[in-house]
């Protein structure tokens, strides 16, 4: 169990950062949640796949939420 929201999320980050269109991993405060940031363009496959990612990563945030913030991805090649 993480001591804290910022443990819950560096543990979290370590373990999914590039998974399923996971790109980015934060904290929402005022939630007590860990957010990860979902591009929404990932695979059937992936999008099936990411509903157990994130099962396996409540369970290990215990007792700190995990949330979805799924959305294009923001274009930083230009």
């Amino acid at each position: 169990m993480p001591q804290s929201l910022e443990d819950a999320k560096s543990k979290l980050s370590a373990k999914y950062l590039g998974k399923c269109g996971v790109h980015g991993v934060g904290i929402v405060r005022d939630q007590q949640a860990v957010r990860f940031e979902v591009d929404e363009r990932v695979t059937e496959v992936e999008r099936e796949l990411l509903g157990k990612l994130l099962d396996e990563a409540r369970q290990e945030a215990h007792p700190f939420k995990v949330i979805a913030n799924i959305e294009p991805r923001a274009n930083t090649y230009q």
